[in-house]
């Protein structure tokens, strides 16, 4: 029993289980169509209950790569891939989904990913996905997802057949011939179907032709299968090979157009290719009995017909107007040189499926420009198809071909030279190799030319991989050079010197400390909003990572305003401002705005297909999320970020995504999780400066919660940061590790203090100034979830230094600022290091209080593992509360838990009512608990009970 067999029956078994089947077979001519195997298994068929969900399945994916017109919004190919494990989740939830894909090694590369896609990210309802492919040509991406499932998989390989399987199939042939077809076929399921009629010297021949461990060759298989077709009168051989040309399902009216028969011959040829066995019908169509079958009838059929009825189908295709995607296929095998008809039919498909099948569209482009006529008035033309050539292999990952291609693009005059350099740059970006791109541009900038849009543009692309350096300083000055570039020239052309832009611009800006001049910062934006929108946007993030929030505020205002005022189709080639405008946003606190901007960006970047803009995007969004309290958006948003850059083949924001992960992983599922998670990404960390500085930051705190803080001091101390906003956070933390390291704990909420001798105090010294150097730090930005970090690391540095008094000081005013920052996980954190603070001061009520504001927080957030570590801290520190005086018989020992509890409330200045609204009792019930206090103790008012309670405490310090 062979792959394809196996196939049959699981497909079988499925829908006698009430699957809905769907089963596809990747064909060995239609590599170049995309999504082939997925239109063959979601081909509608009749009376089938899920017919509404396979046409709609097969029309998104044909629109995906249609004419412009008739495509829909949002179909770059991660968006497609959404859209179509949605369908297919639709689909289950009215029952169980089999998806069968045979010979995937055949497959076109876009359903390749498109199954990758499904793999990692299976639908959510009950889904059966098989594929087979032969293991020597297995696809590598396929092969890394099914292994990533691990468990969830049953891979089974199929061996040989044995001498003795060869006669259970064929109990009617003797034994000699049983035999002869073993050694002549090795056990190959598919060669002794194909050969159990053969003659002996054919056998014979084969057997001696043929590898010992492969069996006889594919070729020769073919002869053989050759040879039956030849046998057939030639017009029904013509139609055989016609139909090999067509494709399956094999179209009658497209065979009628490649053979020009008449209907009444057409009809009696399949009749006759049915009855004998090369065709056969399924599901109210006609296919070949085997791929071989169909290859046989291929090549037999001549090269040069074979190009005639490649070119017939075309003609046909493109008078009925068949699908684009299929024309451009028989275009491309059979135009010649010179052709402009054809070169616009395979632009055109190029065109339509470079977002979601780009490795279609490589294929297309590279025939588009063999075709094209080397006539000199076809030379814009030329460069026009390199240049999509050049976005299409970026895009499929091709890098090395891609700047190939791109650098002659570059060479020759015209507006797609700079958007040559532009797109480099950003491939470059995304590969995080940042020297590259400056270089590109900064060649660019130097070329002698007039000052024009392309020399902003440069500029403001030179500022944006500044941006991603370890120093925002040189980022803040490229952007306020191109910002005073875009306001000063006012449009007007002059002589631009070599560099970044000409001498007074960059000696203005200098002289400015990197700030924008007052006379280019004056209203609203220049001529280029786009750009200006870019640049401000640039400059605002530099200015936050280098300290000077003021100067972000402005500068974000400004550019949220021009980003604003833009139309969609005016911003969507410079979507790459959205991120940073977002991420700036997130830390100047205003989530609104940059939900909003984010939502527009990811909305625009999805309907115009600009797919490389996606991760940066998602990656800012999983930020907000994270720092808003949504863990599991926060995660999704993550893991959302990583399968577009696996699309686009960007190992940094690969790289990046998987470095936003860790934190809401660890709030959500624990430190072994994000643990996990931190080892498998060590050495793929970003390249970029800055993404490497964040890196280090999330890395330390993993480990740092996970009980190593010498490890995360180590990450910490790799390289200092030269980031102001990052150097803060640094700082807060290796305070907390330093003091860890004396035996106190790591990151987390630990005990008390350990470690002596002079190495133990110099240790608490070092962590005690670095906390006061992040606090210091913190109140300069007055930002508040800064300066909420950097009061819980002088909160932890004090606690584990044993004053837990000036520990809880910080800790209080740390959760307010988490409180104000609208971080509800951090404020969580904060709250439940005040309850062990309280714990410690013996302030029980205050103990309860701050768990049961933690619990909330850690609930609202999803943070499942936070929520399970609270729970065994309120059970220890339970088990820890001072049982007041029971040592003794004084008034107190006399008072219930309730009524110390009250009396509690009450000296810490709460009223009746207040009270009873904090512990959900009436106001008399307080009142009556409070009197029965009061008759205990003696007291007539709540100032001498409060003289009472702190004398009780401070016997209890003694």
């Amino acid at each position: 029993m062979g792959k394809t067999r196996l196939l049959a029956e699981l497909a079988d078994l499925a829908r006698a289980q009430g699957f809905s089947v769907h089963h596809g077979q990747a064909t060995e001519f239609e590599r170049d169509v995309p999504f082939g195997v997925y239109l063959a298994a979601f081909e509608p068929q009749p009376g089938e209950r899920s017919r509404d969900a396979q046409r709609a399945l097969t029309e998104l994916l044909l629109d995906a790569t249609g004419p412009s017109e008739a495509r829909r919004a949002g179909l770059d190919r991660y968006r497609l891939f959404q859209r179509a494990r949605r369908l297919i989740e639709d689909q289950g939830a009215a029952g169980p989904v089999a998806i069968v894909l045979d010979d995937l090694h055949w497959a076109d590369q876009s359903s390749v990913e498109l199954t990758e896609y499904l793999l990692r990210r299976p639908p959510r309802a009950p889904l059966l996905l098989a594929t087979a492919y032969r293991a020597a040509q297995v696809p590598a991406g396929l092969a890394r997802a099914v292994a990533q499932l691990g468990d969830a998989t049953v891979h089974i390989s199929l061996a040989p057949l044995e001498e003795s399987d060869v006669a259970a199939l064929l109990p009617e042939a003797d034994r000699g011939r049983r035999r002869l077809l073993y050694r002549t076929t090795r056990g190959n399921p598919l060669y002794l179907q194909v050969l159990a009629n053969a003659g002996a010297d054919t056998l014979n021949a084969l057997a001696e032709a043929g590898d010992a461990a492969t069996g006889a060759p594919e070729r020769a298989l073919l002869d053989v299968l050759s040879t039956e077709l030849t046998a057939l009168t030639p017009e029904v051989r013509q139609v055989a090979c016609a139909a090999a040309v067509a494709g399956e399902p094999i179209s009658l009216d497209l065979v009628a157009a490649i053979t020009g028969l008449p209907e009444p011959a057409l009809d009696r040829a399949f009749d006759h290719l049915v009855g004998v066995g090369p065709v056969v019908e399924a599901d109210a169509s006609f296919r070949f009995r085997h791929p071989l079958v169909r290859a046989a009838a291929y090549w037999m059929a001549g090269a040069a017909w074979r190009l005639r009825a490649h070119d017939r189908a075309a003609g046909y295709l493109r008078t009925n107007g068949g699908p684009l995607q299929l024309l451009a296929h028989h275009t491309a095998r059979s135009a010649q040189h010179g052709d402009v008809r054809a070169v616009r039919t395979l632009e055109a498909a190029a065109a339509a499926a470079l977002d979601a099948a780009p490795s279609t569209a490589v294929r297309l482009l590279r025939t588009a420009i063999r075709l094209l006529p080397d006539e000199e008035d076809q030379a814009a033309w030329r460069v026009q198809l390199q240049w999509a050539l050049g976005r299409a292999l970026g895009v499929t990952g091709e890098l090395a071909a891609s700047r190939r291609i791109l650098q002659e693009v570059m060479r020759a005059p015209g507006p797609l030279r700079i958007a040559a350099v532009s797109f480099s740059s950003m491939v470059y970006r995304l590969l995080g190799d940042l020297d590259e791109a400056k270089a590109l541009l900064t060649t660019e900038l130097t070329r002698p030319h007039t000052r024009d849009r392309s020399t902003s543009l440069a500029q403001v692309g030179l500022a944006a991989v500044e941006l991603m350096g370890r120093d925002p300083g040189k980022a803040r000055l490229a952007a306020a050079v191109a910002i005073q570039s875009l306001r000063g020239a006012g449009g007007e052309a002059e002589a631009a010197q070599p560099g970044s832009a000409s001498g007074w611009e960059v000696s203005s800006v200098r002289d400015a400390g990197g700030e924008v001049p007052d006379a280019a910062r004056s209203g609203r934006g220049a001529g280029d909003g786009p750009l200006e929108a870019a640049a401000r946007t640039i400059h605002a993030l530099a200015s936050l990572r280098d300290g000077r929030v003021a100067l972000s505020r402005d500068e974000t205002d400004r550019a949220a305003w021009l980003t604003d005022a833009m139309t969609d189709d005016v911003l969507a080639p410079h979507l790459e401002l959205i991120a940073p405008l977002g991420w700036v946003e997130l830390h100047l606190r205003r989530y609104d705005d940059a939900a909003r901007h984010l939502r527009r960006g990811l909305d625009i970047a999805y309907r115009a297909g600009r797919s490389h803009s996606v991760p940066y995007l998602l990656i800012a969004w999983s930020a907000l999320h994270e720092r808003q309290g949504r863990l599991s958006e926060a995660v999704s948003a993550a893991e959302e970020a990583r399968e577009a850059s696996r699309l686009i083949h960007s190992r940094e924001t690969l790289a990046m995504s998987s470095i936003l992960l860790l934190r809401p992983l660890l709030w959500r599922d624990g430190p072994r999780a994000a643990l996990e998670l931190a080892e498998r990404i060590s050495g793929a960390r970003p390249r970029s400066g800055w993404w490497s500085d964040l890196a280090r930051l999330d890395l330390a705190l993993v480990h740092a919660e996970a009980g190593q803080p010498e490890h995360a001091l180590a990450v910490l101390t790799e390289e200092e940061p030269a980031d102001e906003l990052i150097r803060t956070y640094s700082l807060s933390l290796q305070a907390v590790t330093t003091a860890g390291t004396l035996g106190g704990g790591g990151g987390g909420g630990g005990g008390g203090g350990g470690g002596g001798g002079g190495g133990g105090e110099r240790a608490r010294a070092e962590a005690g100034s670095l906390a006061d150097l992040a606090l210091s730090r913190a109140m300069e930005s007055g930002l508040s979830h800064q300066l909420g970090f950097a009061h819980r690391a002088q909160a932890k540095v004090f606690m584990l230094a044993g004053r837990a008094q000036e520990a809880a000081a910080h800790a209080a005013q740390a959760a307010d600022h988490f409180a104000a920052a609208g971080s509800p996980v951090e404020e969580g954190l904060t709250r439940q290091l005040a309850a062990e603070l309280y714990a410690v001061l013996g302030s029980v009520v205050r103990v309860r209080e701050e768990i049961g504001r933690a619990k909330s927080l850690y609930a609202a957030a999803g943070a499942a593992w936070l929520s399970a570590a609270l729970a065994r801290d309120e059970r220890r520190l339970a088990a820890r509360a001072p049982r007041r005086h029971r040592q003794s018989a004084g008034p107190l020992s006399t008072l219930t838990t309730r009524e110390r509890q009250i009396a509690d409330l009450a000296v810490g200045g709460l009223t009746n009512q207040q009270i009873a609204e904090r512990l959900y009792l009436s106001p008399k019930t307080v009142e009556a608990h409070l009197s029965r206090t009061f008759a205990k103790l003696g007291v007539q008012s709540r100032v001498t009970l409060t003289q009472h309670l702190a004398a009780d405490a401070q016997d209890q310090d003694d």
